[in-house]
């Protein structure tokens, strides 16, 4: 296979690209460094896979972005947070509790689900409410949603790339209205062959 004939042959949109490849790169980082639009790298990328120069892996990722309500929780704590310490200055009705957690009555009442499933409220026959010893554990402790929350205030982060409890958190995130975004992103990866 005669090297010269083969180059001579190339497009320019091969050769620009052909010049910058190193095994590895992404898609992305072509149409940064060659300077050529994105369908001309990869038309560039297509037709030097077709020789056997190269190998094309694609790969789709979702990133997790905070969102509004999730900055608001980061600065006010989560509502479930502001419920639970409202409650520990003592039992008192649902209006209250709302009031003292500065929470609207719909939040006040999705709150109030959440701390009962999980053990860390409970009602008294005269429908007031009150902390249980659960729920005064884990009053002040960070939960794995704040965890992730701190992190996506950092900076975006995959989700292919989160620990067990990132992922939970993650997990309950998504279902709140305006905590957590995804954004799929596709992406491609060049691994050169020997001819490249």
């Amino acid at each position: 296979m005669d090297i010269a004939k083969i180059t001579k042959k190339l497009h320019p949109y091969e050769r620009t690209v052909l010049l910058k490849l190193k095994d590895g790169v992404t898609y992305s980082w072509l149409v940064r460094e060659t300077g050529l639009q994105g369908v001309e790298v990869m038309r560039g990328l297509q037709w030097l896979e077709n020789r056997g120069a190269l190998k094309l892996e694609h790969k789709k990722t979702t990133r997790i972005i905070l969102d509004k309500n999730g900055k608001a929780a980061l600065e006010e704590g989560l509502p479930e947070d502001r419920l639970l310490k409202a409650l520990k200055e003592g039992p008192t009705t649902i209006q209250e509790a709302a009031k003292r957690g500065k929470l609207d009555p719909q939040e006040a009442s999705a709150v109030m689900g959440l701390l009962k499933r999980t053990s860390r409220i409970e009602f008294d026959a005269d429908k007031t409410l009150k902390i249980t010893k659960i729920g005064e554990q884990t009053l002040g402790k960070d939960s794995f949603e704040i965890k992730l929350l701190r992190k996506l205030s950092e900076a975006p982060l995959e989700k292919d790339e989160l620990t067990p409890e990132l992922k939970y958190a993650f997990d309950n995130l998504k279902k709140r209205k305006q905590m957590i975004k995804t954004a799929e992103e596709k992406d491609r990866t060049i691994y050169l062959e020997p001819l490249g």
